[in-house]
């Protein structure tokens, strides 16, 4: 116990070491936020992967994976494709230049400055500010049960020292601190996962990749379970694909890394955001396709939730030692995660939401850096007391990234890929994504909030879309009358 607790410590005391050290280069609230938009593409790369892969995302490949078997890869490769590839190569550079020409370094400003619209601003930035809580809790909640299993003691302690930890070092050194704790946190996910598919595939209930297949087979719905495309659990791989990819591609926590990287960095950190997301989340969505071997064969008793599959089974399959680097592991990604949240929280109200409310709010860069940092604690507070009421986290996470997304999507595809600056198509499509998925979800519940989230996400683009098409088209006859 003495030895866990000492190696847990030491990794949480380089990360404090890192925020004091990070702690220099905030200058003024753009550094605060940004880094200084000169972030090199490893160190870039790192911090998209350990902001968009946390415990929510381990613990989505064991419960899915359970669910659905061996088709919950495609998850992790589109999230490849989509939200690594296509990210980094058509917003990525778009994000950037926009930004800088704006002079801004938030979403909503984004919004605002392109399309001449308060609202926008206001309504974009309180969602984010509102969902974002509770994806935050449910990242707490994704490391509980590995603090559990690793200590046996009440989960609270962990939320407790995950929360005071972050506080300090994203309070201090801010993005800085975020992104040079990003390199060590990537470095330390991929050794862990590398290790950790050896040690799956060679375990006697898998018996190796081959043997695997073949025992799955054999399984009760066994053919659902190989199908490649998931069989009758097509939709919900689907679904999840759009939410995690697609959606993706428009959460401010992974759009702020578009605006902090280096222009001439963008095309190698594309390469390199894609290969380690493939590696990592096709890797361990596909593992987790395995998950019904241990419970159906009697390795493992199902455990009360599916949210604790994959925990369960990384404490079976592995020795006290490498269990240790495991929680280590999932402690890195939260904490990345919850980081880039904070930051992205904080910014929302400090630089989006209270300049509009408040029409005199003019500080100076050293006000706005102790009142960002004053505020990024009381978010991690507030994340830590939600994480306490048990929910599933799956569906806090698909409510929460589905909510931001639905919002978001609309009005951000519209600022970088439309030439045009009517605000109509934006407003529409964020205010529709919006009441979409609040009557969805209030009407079919949380444990619908995956589709529901997967359909107003493509919805809103089509709006969006369609919208734009008509008012590009009424401006154009508008041109077309006057010239005549």
């Amino acid at each position: 116990m003495i030895v866990k607790i000492s190696v847990i410590l030491m990794y949480l005391l380089c990360m404090i070491t890192n925020g004091v050290i990070s702690r220099k280069k905030i200058v003024d609230a753009d550094s605060y936020y940004t880094g200084g938009r000169n972030v090199g593409a490893i160190t870039s790369a790192s911090a998209y992967l350990t902001t968009f892969f946390s415990a929510v995302m381990f613990s989505l490949c064991g419960s899915l994976g359970f669910e659905m078997g061996i088709s919950v890869m495609w998850i992790g490769i589109m999230n490849a494709l989509i939200t690594g590839l296509f990210a980094w190569t058509f917003l990525a550079g778009r994000t950037r230049q926009l930004s800088e020409d704006l002079g801004v370094y938030t979403l909503p400003q984004i919004v605002e400055a392109r399309l001449n619209s308060r609202f926008l601003r206001m309504f974009t930035a309180f969602v984010i500010l509102a969902f974002l809580i509770p994806y935050s809790a449910s990242v707490y909640q994704g490391i509980s049960f590995i603090f559990l299993r690793l200590f046996d003691i009440p989960f609270e302690y962990c939320i407790i020292a995950l929360a005071v930890v972050t506080a300090l070092y994203v309070a201090l050194g801010g993005n800085s601190a975020m992104m040079s704790n990003s390199v060590i946190q990537g470095v330390l996910i991929l050794v862990c996962v590398s290790i950790y598919y050896i040690v799956f595939f060679k375990n006697e209930a898998i018996g190796g990749f081959k043997v695997g297949l073949q025992t799955l087979v054999s399984l009760e719905g066994g053919r659902d379970l190989v199908a490649l495309f998931g069989g009758k659990n097509f939709l919900k791989v689907f679904a999840t694909v759009i939410l995690t990819s697609v959606g993706g591609c428009a959460t401010p926590q992974l759009i702020s890394k578009f605006i902090s990287v280096e222009k001439t960095k963008i095309k190698t950190t594309s390469i390199i955001a894609t290969v380690g997301c493939l590696f990592i989340a096709g890797g361990m969505y596909f593992v987790g396709g395995f998950s019904q071997i241990f419970f159906q064969k009697g390795y493992l008793p199902v455990p009360d939730t599916a949210d604790k599959v994959m925990g369960t089974i990384m404490h079976f399959i592995t020795n006290d030692f490498f269990f240790t680097l495991i929680f280590i592991m999932l402690l890195a990604a939260s904490m990345s995660t919850l980081a880039a949240l904070v930051l992205t929280g904080a910014s929302a109200l400090t630089e989006d939401l209270l300049p509009v409310i408040f029409k005199k709010y003019n500080l100076s860069d050293n006000k706005k850096i102790t009142l960002a940092r004053i505020f990024s604690s009381l978010f991690i507070v507030l994340s830590a007391i939600m994480s306490i009421v048990p929910n599933s986290i799956i569906s806090l996470m698909s409510i929460s990234w589905g909510m931001i997304a639905s919002v978001c999507i609309g009005p951000y595809w519209y600022c970088i890929f439309s030439k045009h600056t009517n605000k109509i198509p934006a407003i529409i499509s964020s205010i529709y994504g919006f009441i979409f998925m609040s009557i969805g979800v209030g009407i079919y519940g949380m444990p619908s909030a995956s589709i529901i989230a997967s359909i107003s996400i493509l919805t809103t683009i089509i709006i969006m879309s369609a919208l734009a098409f008509i008012c590009d088209r009424v401006e154009a006859n508008k041109k077309v009358q006057l010239e005549k």
